[in-house]
């Protein structure tokens, strides 16, 4: 360690900067740190301290210049959400194929791997939340699912959430039919809800290439935090307030006194309406890129879909002169 100058340190730094943009500062941070830890314990004959100053300190003078780079915060955006949500949908019932020119049914792994990146959308989950999700934690009957804030789970990575405090998921619409339809087809007896292909008592592993296949299909990059961005940006442009979206992210929030006598899981389905709208704005987008896919693969026949819109509303119970009425004119604040 003395032999290494602040020069070194640099030219070390920009090494690895050419492959890790963002780690070279957490290996001067690191390099730093363990100077310092090492420093107390290391002396000579005289009981003297080997390690004197610091190399870290000059190192960063060096590298002034240096700017730091901003961190990749990759999101789907809204001209694509749609087309995102269809394209997991359609991998997953086999009618596109992750790979065109070997033709075969979805497996497992990829069955799995769509429904936890759209499970995940709909809920803000991040990865290893929906990875080690147990059916324990999930209730169908009332559509609400407990991550438990201290896991201490042996099967798996997950020792709980982030904050260690149990966040209650009421589920929307779709991620509660989602639920059941993957409790319908499950095949083992797995205590998770996305068991590994090879070894059902752990957790489903990460599919790199099928997140490389969706991120080519639709134009964007996909990464473990991308659904948990794309549920919040969908919250704000839902018209949810930041303390609201905090919530439903469970992020940590200090309340004072009076939160902490506010206990989450008093009424877990007060968060529902909430969690249904940032649905519904997904939905919307789903539904926005199915019409405009249709138009382009096969035109449109007006007048026959005036007559299903009709059909529609009549078996909703509805009036379709109101129904249409609320939808031109109220638009979605009719509906709601």
């Amino acid at each position: 360690m003395l032999d290494i100058t602040p020069e070194m340190i640099a030219e070390h730094f920009h090494i690895i900067r050419e492959t890790a943009r963002e780690r070279c500062w957490k290996f001067l941070k690191v390099y730093g740190n363990i100077w310092n830890t090492c420093k107390p314990f290391f002396k000579n004959e005289r009981g003297e301290r080997i390690l004197q100053q610091n190399p870290i300190p000059e190192t960063r003078s060096l590298l002034k210049q240096v700017k730091t780079d901003q961190p990749k915060r990759s999101v789907i955006p809204v001209n694509l959400l749609g087309k995102y949500v269809v394209t997991l949908e359609l991998l997953r019932s086999g009618e596109i194929q992750l790979n065109p020119e070997k033709e075969k049914a979805p497996t497992p792994g990829l069955i799995r791997t769509c429904d936890i990146l759209l499970l995940s959308l709909f809920t803000a989950f991040r990865w290893t939340e929906a990875q080690n999700l147990k059916w324990e934690y999930v209730n169908l009957d009332f559509g609400i699912i407990r991550l438990p804030g201290d896991a201490r789970d042996e099967d798996g990575d997950f020792d709980g959430t982030k904050n260690h405090h149990d966040h209650w998921v009421p589920l929307s619409s779709y991620a509660w039919d989602l639920l059941r339809k993957i409790n319908t087809e499950r095949d083992s007896l797995s205590p998770f809800v996305f068991p590994s292909v090879h070894n059902p008592s752990k957790p489903i592993a990460r599919f790199q290439h099928v997140w490389k296949r969706v991120s080519t299909v639709i134009g964007s990059h996909l990464s473990p935090h991308t659904n948990r961005r794309t549920f919040a940006s969908a919250a704000d442009a839902s018209g949810l307030g930041y303390l609201t979206v905090k919530r439903l992210l469970n992020h940590a929030f200090q309340g004072g006194v009076t939160g902490g006598y506010i206990v989450a899981g008093f009424d877990p389905s007060k968060e529902r309406s909430n969690f249904q709208k940032v649905c519904d704005y997904i939905l919307d987008r789903r539904s926005e890129h199915l019409g405009l896919a249709k138009v382009e693969d096969e035109g449109i026949d007006q007048r026959e879909a005036i007559l299903k819109l009709k059909r529609f509303a009549l078996e909703l119970g509805l009036d379709p002169v109101v129904a249409l009425e609320a939808l031109t004119k109220g638009g979605r604040n009719a509906a709601a």
